[in-house]
């Protein structure tokens, strides 16, 4: 507190600083586990998915992307998408490619 009352005098009137972002910087966290258990036990048994868009930037005018992660493997694939209407269709394609 002493140096910041010499960067910014008007705070000399303060005797403390109790602000909630303060408070919660201090705050001591969790760590995550090293290891979670795994809710599947085999490849393509569980895949997350997420889309993402519209980019502000488009880049050859791609401005949604798909991604899907497989929780066994951790593999993912990205599909980048021109329209997000794209997104059945790279569903269909990206099912037909694990499958085979």
């Amino acid at each position: 507190m002493t140096k910041l009352k010499k960067i910014v005098p008007k705070l000399n009137s303060l005797r403390t600083l109790e602000c909630e972002p303060c408070q919660l910087g201090k705050h001591v966290r969790s760590s995550f586990p090293k290891h979670a258990e795994s809710r599947c036990d085999s490849v393509f048994s569980t895949i997350h998915s997420d889309i993402w868009g519209p980019s502000r930037v488009s880049s050859s005018d791609f401005r949604y992307f798909v991604t899907f992660i497989d929780e066994f493997s951790g593999c993912t694939w990205v599909y980048l998408m021109k329209y997000r209407s794209e997104l059945l269709s790279i569903f269909i394609s990206f099912l037909n490619e694990i499958r085979n």
